[in-house]
C-alpha cells in the first residue's frame, strides 16, 4: 500500500483524466482520500488543488507491462513518485540522471545547460534501457516532444508539474546533486 499525492490544479482537464485512468488500470486499489487527511499533506498554497489517493496493486497482471515515463521539471518530483508507482506495480525504476554522459553531468554542475546535442545521447541510452525492460517506470524531463518521440511508441507520459518556487526551493534543499539552483527555468 501506498499515496500518491497529485496537485490536481490542472482540474479535471484531459491531462489530470488520463492519469486517473491509467492510475485506476494499473491499481488493484485507488481510492481518494478525504480532505481532512489530505490538508496535512498541503505545503500550504495548494490546499484547494492537491488530491491525494491510497494505493495499492497491481490490477492483476497488466500485459504487458507499461513502461512509463514520469516527465516534469527538476525539482517535481519525478524520482520521489517513480520509485512508489514502480513499486507498487512491481517494475523496476530507472533514474533518468544515472543515464547522462559525464560530460552532460560537468556541463550542468558548471551552471550551463544542455542542449538539444547534449541531450541526444542521454535520451537515447534511456529510451533503449527502458525498451529493453518488459515493463518499467522512469524519471525523464522530456519536456520537448521531440524528446518524447526518442521513446517507443507504446511509453505513457505522466507529466508532473509543481509551482516554480516549490520546484526552486526543493532543487536549493537538495543534497548531494549536480543540478544547480540556477537551471530551474
Amino acid at each position: 500500500r501506498g499515496l500518491v499525492a497529485i496537485d490536481a490544479s490542472i482540474g479535471r482537464s484531459r491531462a489530470y483524466a488520463a492519469f486517473e485512468r491509467l492510475a485506476r488500470a494499473t491499481f488493484a486499489t485507488f481510492v481518494e482520500i478525504d480532505e481532512e487527511e489530505r490538508a496535512a499533506w498541503s505545503q500550504g498554497d495548494d490546499k484547494s488543488s492537491l488530491r491525494l489517493y491510497e494505493v495499492a496493486g497491481p490490477r492483476g497482471r497488466l500485459a504487458p507491462a507499461p513502461r512509463v515515463v514520469l516527465m516534469g521539471p527538476c525539482g517535481c518530483g519525478k524520482t520521489r513518485v517513480g520509485r512508489a508507482l514502480a513499486a507498487a506495480l512491481g517494475l523496476p525504476f530507472l533514474e533518468g540522471d544515472e543515464f547522462h554522459p559525464p560530460e552532460n553531468v560537468a556541463k550542468m554542475a558548471s551552471g550551463e545547460p544542455l542542449d538539444d546535442t547534449d541531450r541526444r545521447p542521454w535520451l537515447a541510452a534511456l529510451a533503449g534501457a527502458l525498451k529493453n525492460e518488459a515493463g518499467a517506470v522512469a524519471a525523464c524531463s522530456a519536456l520537448k516532444r521531440s524528446y518524447r518521440a526518442t521513446f517507443d511508441a507504446d511509453t505513457y507520459f505522466v507529466f508532473l508539474d509543481a509551482p516554480e518556487a516549490v520546484v526552486l526551493e526543493r532543487v536549493r534543499q537538495r543534497g548531494g546533486h549536480y543540478m544547480p539552483p540556477s537551471l530551474v527555468a
